[in-house]
């Protein structure tokens, strides 16, 4: 679990996806707009990551994981003493994907499936300051 690219100056991401093709196609996308994409394909990858790096910039997590709940994960998130400095946006299927998004203290949301023209141009609307 490395990152792809790893330009000081570039925004963190930290992809939280148990869909190997999902997290690449997120990760190419997202390192070509210029931010620098970490993978994890579960919760207790990611946990691992936050204990060992930085916290990132964005957090993008599929609420539905092996090994450890999105809703788990997002309280391992919110218990974290740099919570602050990430945006987290969740990832899912569901359709209530707003509404639990919303209840868990997420940033945003993208509804699966994703539409690929838009990944880019909601998370700048989400990291966009204000």
């Amino acid at each position: 679990m490395s990152s792809l690219n790893s330009d000081a100056s570039s925004p963190r991401v930290l992809i939280v996806e148990d869909d190997l093709d999902l997290r690449e196609l997120m990760s190419e996308i997202l390192t070509d707009e210029g931010f620098a994409v970490s993978p994890a394909s579960t919760g207790t990858e990611a946990v691992v990551y936050l204990k060992n790096h930085p916290m990132p910039n964005l957090i993008l997590m599929d609420l539905s994981l092996p090994e450890m709940s999105g809703d788990e994960l997002m309280g391992h998130l919110s218990a974290h003493p740099d919570r602050s400095q990430a945006k987290i946006v969740v990832v899912s299927g569901w359709d209530d994907v707003a509404a639990r998004a919303h209840k868990l203290g997420a940033d945003g949301f993208m509804k699966k499936p994703l539409e690929l023209g838009t990944i880019s141009s909601t998370l700048k609307r989400i990291m966009s300051p204000g």
